[in-house]
């Protein structure tokens, strides 16, 4: 196979860079509910393409480059676009005013900035002993997906004329007649503590196996009903649950890991 079994994760590495491309065309047409689903598809290809790079033993410093820069664009610039193409454009959401938009605006490049300095950081630190275990710093795929999902589900929940020009197949409300118009202009706001739980020190577990059956089997039960909501595009109150739920075991496990080794220097000292 020589170096050819190196084409296939970069090549999934490059759909899901389409996949954010396309998030930020459909955000731009005023597709929102799209432009969401579209944002969680980078989800699915960034886990394939780790796998396939591990199964054929083709990773690459290349291939690490380009996964860098498919984070960026999927998990920042995407949801970054599609959060500022709502908000901006549809006044009933309470952003599209001048003052707000310029609000709007830093919150959006602040998630970019964050996740360009989440992702360089990982890139010098994720060879730290005991890092195989956690990440520093909430992944960007983590804040990428719960910015998505919790998008969708608010388009899902609240008020029709948002989403009547990109209109859903998704009849099953599991919140029943519920509306969230009243919770849309808030939605912003969670740019910011989104932005600085990437570039803080928190440490969030990796979601793999433990060793213990019953628990890694309900988690990759729990990761291929996700899978199949996004791919289908329903539910994303599973998704949003779901990422609470990881939000609350990563917060006591930061809290019971103090004795993992810390943050390392980004640069170098000047001492002697």
């Amino acid at each position: 196979m020589g170096r050819f079994r190196y084409y296939l994760p970069n090549a999934v590495t490059g759909v899901g860079i389409t996949f954010a491309a396309v998030a930020v065309q459909r955000a731009v047409e005023g597709r929102y509910r799209s432009a969401a689903w579209w944002a969680m598809y980078c989800l699915l290809t960034d886990n394939i393409d780790g796998a396939i790079a591990r199964r054929l033993r083709a990773a690459s410093p290349f291939g690490a480059q380009l996964d860098s820069f498919a984070d960026f664009f999927s998990f920042g610039v995407a949801p970054a676009t599609v959060f500022y193409a709502f908000f901006a454009n549809t006044p009933g959401a309470g952003w599209s005013d001048p003052v707000h938009r310029v609000v709007l605006s830093v919150l959006a490049l602040l998630l970019i900035l964050c996740v360009a300095i989440r992702l360089a950081r990982f890139n010098v630190t994720h060879a730290v002993s005991g890092t195989r275990r956690f990440f520093f710093g909430w992944p960007t795929t983590y804040i990428g997906g719960m910015l998505a999902s919790t998008f969708a589900l608010a388009l899902k929940y609240g008020d029709p004329a948002w989403t009547a020009a990109d209109p859903s197949s998704d009849q099953l409300r599991l919140l029943g007649d519920v509306r969230l118009d009243g919770l849309m202009p808030l939605l912003p706001w969670l740019l910011l503590p989104a932005s600085l739980s990437m570039v803080s020190k928190l440490r969030m577990p990796r979601a793999a196996p433990t060793g213990r059956r019953w628990v890694d089997g309900l988690l990759a039960v729990t990761m291929l009903v996700g899978y199949g909501c996004g791919l289908a595009r329903r539910l994303p109150e599973y998704l949003v649950a779901g990422g609470l739920v990881y939000m609350v075991i990563s917060l006591r496990y930061h809290l019971i890991t103090r004795g993992t080794p810390s943050l390392p220097p980004l640069f170098p000292s000047d001492e002697p």
